[in-house]
């Protein structure tokens, strides 16, 4: 599906190994921030050189609420992975624009701060690396270029 023109909230998911994430907390609570530089210039003697990157690494975060039955999910996932018998994820968000985004080789960094005994249950920031971060690619809107001549919108 392509990207949509308008931004509903509602459309906003979390999928982690096939389980729906539950109990996500309100306000911009999933997070995708990356990692690598995807190009870097470095000047030499003669002229300026640009090296281009196939990092594609990324960390997700996801802020749960207290009451978020995916907390066990991601105990579990911490034991097995401090056993040796964890393995990587895959994932993806559905934005509220409608953008897929799909998150390759899943691990949990940080499970999160436990905060509780206040007035209300405080949300807690799971953290996960990813391996491979492969945006939206549905083409919209499209852009086509001729000759340098004319950009289409």
């Amino acid at each position: 599906m392509a990207r949509t023109s308008f931004y509903n909230q509602a459309t906003n998911t979390l999928v982690i190994d096939g389980v729906t994430v539950r109990g996500i907390a309100e306000g911009d609570s999933i997070r995708i921030n990356e990692v690598g530089d995807k190009a870097q210039t470095s000047q030499g003697l003669d002229r300026a050189e640009t090296s281009m990157s196939t990092d594609r690494r990324a960390e997700l975060e996801v802020d749960l609420q207290a009451t978020s039955p995916y907390m066990s999910i991601v105990n579990a996932t911490e034991r097995r992975q401090a056993e040796g018998t964890g393995r990587l994820l895959d994932g993806s968000v559905r934005t509220g624009v409608n953008e897929l985004e799909k998150l390759q080789g899943l691990a949990l960094k940080r499970k999160g701060s436990l905060k509780s005994g206040g007035i209300k249950g405080q949300f807690r920031t799971v953290v996960y690396t990813v391996e491979k971060w492969v945006g939206d690619e549905s083409g919209n809107p499209q852009v086509s270029f001729n000759l340098g001549v004319e950009v289409n919108l």
